[in-house]
């Protein structure tokens, strides 16, 4: 979040362009903010600084994948993956979970009041601070 408070800044024009995000191509607009004399509290610092801004056009939606009582190789239950809006996230992208005596069935989703299984993880659109969460099913061998 930048805060602008008794300090000049200037976005030049902005141009589309095209960036690698997460190992994906997105297209966003790139600019450069100009930051000129900044005031914090009672502290002037004089002087200009300028950041390199990427915006992408799409945020990217995230996954949770949750291994309920199972666990991904690296020990953990709960990894996350990447996806833009629309994209299938294909599983050879990430690992399946792993728990004795036990298969893994694929993932499930709660979709309004209800759970229900998906062959394939779609991403949606979700704001920034949604992920979209997914969790392991499992049939005992």
């Amino acid at each position: 979040m930048l805060t602008v408070h008794q300090t000049h800044a200037t976005l030049k024009q902005a141009h589309q362009t095209t960036k690698q995000i997460d190992g994906r191509n997105q297209v966003g607009y790139a600019g450069e903010l100009t930051i000129k004399n900044v005031i914090y509290h009672d502290v002037k610092l004089r002087g200009t600084t300028k950041i390199k801004l990427f915006m992408p056009r799409q945020k990217l939606a995230v996954f949770q994948l949750d291994a309920g009582l199972g666990k991904f190789t690296t020990s953990n239950p709960r990894v996350q993956v990447t996806a833009l809006p629309g994209e299938q996230v294909p599983e050879a992208t990430f690992e399946q979970p792993h728990r004795p005596g036990y298969r893994f069935d694929g993932w499930r989703l709660h979709i309004g009041h209800h759970w229900q299984k998906v062959q394939h993880l779609v991403a949606r659109h979700c704001p920034n601070h949604h992920v979209i969460h997914a969790y392991a099913c499992w049939r005992e061998r």
